[in-house]
């Protein structure tokens, strides 16, 4: 982040979480509607929760579709279930 360091207003850690809140609007605006008070420590957690929780529908999936046997057994399908996301070989 070239600009960022020039105008060293912010740290990079900090321009990132900032960066990550801007993307991720929709969801947060959507929490707000449920919460009276929702503050940026808040939203995060919410992203963070709802990040791990889309990682666990990944490998539950994963899982599921290799015992239905849509998915190829291989290494990178199974480094990709237990070390987070990867490219999986789909057969059809």
């Amino acid at each position: 982040m070239p600009w960022l360091k020039e105008q060293r207003k912010m740290s990079d850690r900090t321009a990132r979480l900032y960066m990550q809140l801007a993307r991720e609007r929709g969801a947060i605006e959507a929490k707000m509607a449920t919460v009276a008070n929702l503050t940026m420590g808040d939203a995060i957690r919410f992203l963070a929760e709802a990040e791990r929780a889309e990682d666990l529908r990944y490998v539950c999936n994963t899982v599921l579709k290799l015992f239905n046997g849509e998915l190829l057994p291989d290494f990178n399908t199974l480094h990709g279930v237990f070390s987070g996301r990867g490219d999986l070989s789909i057969s059809q």
